[in-house]
């Protein structure tokens, strides 16, 4: 993807993201089952677009703060038992446990490609900045964030899909 079309279509696209969680009209158990549907396609094509760089609008304040609210408001999103299938296997296939799936994946790439100072290879030091910046501002949120998903799952409040409970496991490791 060009920089131009991430620079023109992404504020765009985490508006979207944004809207769908701040403003339904009914709570989570009653939503148009579209919105965690979206979400997870939002979700998706950002974290598509991290596979081998990050744009130089992706890295600035502009852009990196609203994705970060937006992925960790997915994360964060305490969806009700009723709204999910009963059966595990179909909970880890719901819409919702998609989109988190991608929100808690996404903090992952982030973190473990472009956001970790001792982790970036020598030819990717034009991302230092955005490294050192991402390590003491997002990073420390992130732990925030997982300690409290892990205290909710442990004290049976929320459940956690494998992949999410992989991913937060990875996450501590590296850090």
């Amino acid at each position: 993807m060009t920089p131009q079309v991430i620079e023109q279509t992404f504020p765009i696209i985490v508006h979207i993201g944004t809207q769908l969680l701040n403003s339904p009209p009914a709570p989570l158990t009653l939503q148009s089952p579209e919105v965690p549907y979206f979400l997870h396609l939002i979700l998706k094509i950002y974290k598509s677009t991290l596979v081998s760089t990050l744009s130089q609008h992706q890295r600035s304040p502009e852009s990196i703060v609203p994705w970060g609210q937006l992925l960790f408001a997915v994360v964060n999103i305490r969806v009700p038992a009723e709204a999910l299938p009963q059966d595990e296997s179909e909970r880890e296939r719901s819409e919702w446990w998609k989109a988190k799936k991608w929100a808690y994946g996404t903090l992952a790439r982030l973190f473990h490609k472009f956001g970790s100072p001792s982790q970036l290879p020598s030819v990717m030091q034009e991302y230092m900045p955005f490294a050192e910046h991402f390590v003491t501002t997002f990073a420390p949120e992130i732990i925030k964030t997982y300690i409290q998903q892990v205290d909710l799952y442990t004290s049976g409040q929320v459940w956690l899909s494998q992949k999410c409970q992989y991913l937060i496991f990875l996450f501590f490791s590296e850090w």
